[in-house]
């Protein structure tokens, strides 16, 4: 499983892939993938609290090492 932490106090680790049907951080549902790129994937997500469908790209680890 690939993560990366939420914040520099090391809470609870996100994964960097999602499926569909899936909630991250408790306010996001995984719609579907919308494309994946060479630099990362596209996420339709949508937004519980406010009802509305966002898109999250997530960045591949591989493309920030050096």
């Amino acid at each position: 499983m690939t993560t990366a932490s939420t914040d520099a106090g090391g809470e609870d680790a996100v994964r960097l892939s999602w499926r569909p049907g899936e909630v991250i951080l408790g306010l996001y549902e995984v719609l579907e993938v919308v494309e994946g790129g060479g630099m990362g994937l596209v996420y339709r997500v949508r937004h519980r609290g406010w009802g509305m469908d966002l898109a999250v790209k997530v960045p591949r680890l591989e493309v920030g090492r050096a």
